[in-house]
């Protein structure tokens, strides 16, 4: 059984993956290094009591993962073109 202290420490650190995750959607080049850091984050998470706020995280972490190396593929197509 866990003690308060270490389910405050996972409450917090389930809040801190989504808020990176939250950010990651917003910001565009460090975005996918966020995403990877939330990802890393809420596999830290182990309380059953946090297990919404982890698939929240998750799924928006992938979300943005996909996006932003759609992003890059998509500029460096755009870069390239004009060179050809």
């Amino acid at each position: 059984m866990m003690t308060t202290q270490s389910t405050s420490n996972q409450q917090g650190m389930a809040i801190g993956a989504l808020i990176l995750a939250i950010l990651s959607l917003f910001i565009p080049y460090v975005g996918l290094i966020l995403a990877i850091v939330a990802l890393v984050m809420a596999a830290k998470v182990t309380t059953p009591e946090q297990r919404g706020l982890i698939i929240a995280t998750k799924v928006i972490s992938w979300i943005s993962v996909i996006w932003a190396i759609l992003f890059i593929i998509l500029l460096a197509l755009g870069v390239m073109s004009t060179f050809v």
